[in-house]
């Protein structure tokens, strides 16, 4: 029965995850393409800088290449939310903001143990989140103008992952997602310096809805180097997709007040898509069993122009990540110290943004770390990011940024085991 119930939690907190992931943080980043892109990663990975390709766990799910899944023994749920604070400077100044939400939500458990694992759960995609504006002056004229652009929504992945050991040591990962999401996009313009009573904004509003799947595949080969220390190579592919959705375009007048008045309806249920890139990643780990681990991992992701319109173009290129990170427990046996079973980790990572602003890279810098505190098998997982992105040269904005994430993971190996009475 405890295991029903806490699969019952799960799917509570599943549903909790699909509302409350509007909560975020405005970034300007956010504006181009479906948004910020999310590693899919879990707090235990965080803490590393998103460290998981090569980098294999007993006790927790490696939500980044599904071959690893043949490494969980037990049933295992995971749960996590995300915090984030970022400071927004530019060359006119700077702003902050913060915002929190359910991050995701992830089951995992054996088949056939060592052999089979499969998991299933709902993590995000991409999160969109900006309001941006800016003032000129009308052309041979003195009057001003205000444009506003905002956009909010994002893509999450309910996906469906199984991992199998196909060879000694080599074990093979495959994954389906159903990508949704709904995207809200505006832009305003309001002429500034005119009386109140007769001040109304033209705004242009839009709202593409997404659904469709994408799949990936991951591989996972430990070469023993002794009975307790191993090293661990991981290579992970998703294939390109074209997740199809529909699109809706209006006018709309609103006043000074705050009151709105419908206008033309531009664009009823247009048929519109956007292509997701294909994505290869690479991962190396050095294990020393139940004590430290310490790895490396490089992604690139090729993005395309997309048939889908937007409001804001956007010129793509090739993403690049590269991480480095590592945890460390003192003494996962120790009686005496509940310090020593604690599982302290660190990462850094470096990533170039799969898009230009203003004809530049933007790259993303931070430093992560945080812990998972034992409670029996399973923990209760804390991580944090500090991090910087952008630039204020060249007329972009720069972000000073804190994420934290807390999560939970609960393992049982006894969930789905028919126990037996004497």
């Amino acid at each position: 029965m405890r295991g029903i119930r806490l699969v019952i939690t799960g799917w509570v907190a599943l549903f909790c995850c699909a509302t409350s992931y509007a909560q975020v943080t405005l970034s300007p980043f956010t504006l181009y393409g479906v948004g910020d892109i999310k590693e899919g990663s879990f707090a235990n990975q965080f803490a590393m800088g998103d460290l998981g390709i090569g980098t294999p766990t007993v006790f927790h799910i490696n939500g980044m290449n599904p071959a690893m899944l043949t490494r969980n023994l037990m049933s295992t749920f995971q749960m996590g939310v995300v915090a984030d604070i970022r400071t927004l400077s530019s060359s006119n100044g700077s702003d902050r903001n913060g915002g929190a939400n359910l991050s995701y939500f992830a089951y995992a458990f054996p088949i056939v143990s060592g052999k089979w694992s499969s998991s299933f759960g709902l993590v995000p995609l991409s999160r969109m989140n900006y309001n941006i504006g800016y003032t000129t002056n009308v052309n041979n004229s003195t009057t001003q103008v205000e444009y506003l652009f905002k956009g909010s929504g994002g893509l999450s992945k309910a996906y469906f992952s199984n991992g199998f050991k196909i060879y000694k040591g080599l074990s093979l990962g495959v994954r389906g997602s159903f990508v949704f999401g709904e995207f809200n996009k505006s832009a305003e313009t309001l002429l500034l310096g005119v009386p109140s009573g007769t001040n109304y904004t033209t705004a242009y509003r839009e709202k593409i809805n997404y659904a469709d799947f994408e799949f990936g595949g991951g591989l996972h080969y430990q070469q023993k180097l002794t009975e307790r220390t191993a090293i661990n190579l991981g290579v992970v592919y998703d294939l390109p997709s074209s997740i199809s959705g529909t699109r809706f375009a209006g006018l709309e007048r609103r006043s000074g007040s705050g009151g709105s008045t419908p206008g033309d309806t531009l664009i009823l249920d247009q048929s519109v898509a956007f292509n997701l890139p294909k994505k290869l990643g690479f991962g190396v780990s050095f294990e020393n069993l139940n004590k430290f681990t310490v790895g490396f991992d490089a992604r690139i992701s090729e993005w395309n122009e997309n048939p889908s319109p937007e409001i804001v173009s956007t010129t793509y290129q090739k993403g690049l990540k590269l991480v480095l990170g590592g945890e460390y427990t003192p003494d996962i046996s120790s009686v005496d110290s509940y310090l020593a079973r604690t599982t302290f980790r660190l990462g850094a990572a470096w990533e170039r943004l799969p898009y230009l602003a203003n004809g530049n890279d933007v790259t993303d810098f931070g430093i992560n770390f945080g812990s998972s505190f034992p409670m029996g098998v399973s923990s209760f997982d804390v991580a944090a990011k500090i991090g910087r992105r952008g630039s204020v040269t060249d007329n972009l904005i720069k972000e000073n940024y804190i994420q934290i994430y807390i999560g939970a993971t609960i393992n049982d190996r006894g969930w789905f085991v028919r126990r037996k009475y004497d």
